[in-house]
């Protein structure tokens, strides 16, 4: 069986189970069952209830549904990533470039948060 004909089995099984649409399901699959910003595994036990469709676009600047600007999330990048706008960084020609300006822009708050605990620890 080829890589497609898989992906199109998972996503039918997907689609059965009544929780998510063929395009949901497709983007699921696509992304290896992977928050696309950290890789935090969604279908672990521990991440049960973590798992955003993320606009990576946000919709309040161009409502756009398309699979190409959605992404598989946990609640911790989703919330950390916000409505930031990747455009805003001159990431605005590929679906790749918005998805690792996002990732810097993430991985930045995580740091700064830290930080910000640490500082709290030492008072």
């Amino acid at each position: 069986m080829t890589d497609r004909l898989v992906r199109e089995k998972i996503v039918g099984q997907l689609v059965k189970t009544g929780r998510f649409g063929h395009k949901y399901a497709y983007i699921l699959e696509r992304s290896g069952y992977k928050c696309q910003y950290c890789g935090r595994d969604l279908l672990a036990r521990e991440a049960v209830g973590m798992l955003c469709i993320d606009h990576i676009l946000p919709k309040r600047i161009k409502r756009y549904e398309h699979p190409d600007n959605l992404a598989i999330a946990c609640v911790v990048c989703n919330k950390l990533k916000g409505k930031w706008d990747s455009t805003n960084n001159g990431a605005n020609t590929t679906r790749e470039s918005r998805m690792a300006a996002a990732k810097v822009h993430i991985n930045e708050k995580k740091l700064k948060k830290s930080n910000i605990s640490a500082l709290y620890e030492r008072s």
